[in-house]
């Protein structure tokens, strides 16, 4: 990966976080982290991870950044001086979901040994 394109990442997860905390409203006790951010070579697209708790509320959570997704990338383009700026995609990270699961199953294995 580039130099530039890891600037940009960080530069898009700051902003992003930003918005996130000054300007979207979650339901009371979810909280939305951004874990990265992965620019396309040519800045056209960028996906943006994020983490939800609790992991049950996380499609909604998903689905009311995706609604406000044109106003987030207005307010990115109002603040940020590159071109292009990139289009902004909210991906779910279930990292965590992962790992609880292999715990889960490592656990009963422990128990059947």
């Amino acid at each position: 990966m580039s130099r530039r394109i890891e600037q940009v990442n960080a530069l898009l997860q700051e902003e992003l976080s930003g918005i996130l905390v000054r300007d979207i409203e979650f339901e009371p006790g979810v909280f939305v982290t951004i874990v990265s951010v992965d620019t396309s070579p040519d800045l056209g697209h960028a996906n943006v991870f994020l983490s939800v708790l609790p992991f049950e509320k996380s499609k909604a959570a998903l689905k009311q950044l995706q609604t406000a997704a044109h106003q987030i990338q207005k307010t990115i383009f109002s603040r940020v001086s590159m071109e292009p700026v990139p289009k902004i995609h909210f991906v779910l990270d279930i990292t965590e979901e992962k790992a609880e699961h292999i715990e889960v199953i490592l656990d009963r294995v422990k128990k059947e040994l």
